[in-house]
């Protein structure tokens, strides 16, 4: 993954996002790229981009994936 390309999209969004929200889009970026397989050397790089993006990466790698999940999945019924 390039990750040049998403520190440079960041920099990008950073002007449109505002900061009360900046952290909520990066976990939800980082996420989605773990999602889609992100390599760890890459999760690495993303967590060097800055501050937002390491604490994301934190968060995720302190995250069990269960949790995420309904023990009671007749409740959405």
């Amino acid at each position: 993954m390039d990750i040049n390309t998403v520190e440079l999209c960041w920099t990008i969004l950073q002007r449109y996002i505002k900061s009360a929200d900046e952290a909520h889009a990066v976990e939800h970026l980082v996420s989605e790229l773990i999602d889609a397989g992100i390599k760890d050397e890459d999760l690495e790089r993303l967590a060097a981009i800055d501050e937002i993006f390491s604490d994301a990466v934190k968060e995720h790698r302190g995250s069990d994936e269960e949790e995420y999940w309904y023990e009671d999945e007749d409740q959405w019924e």
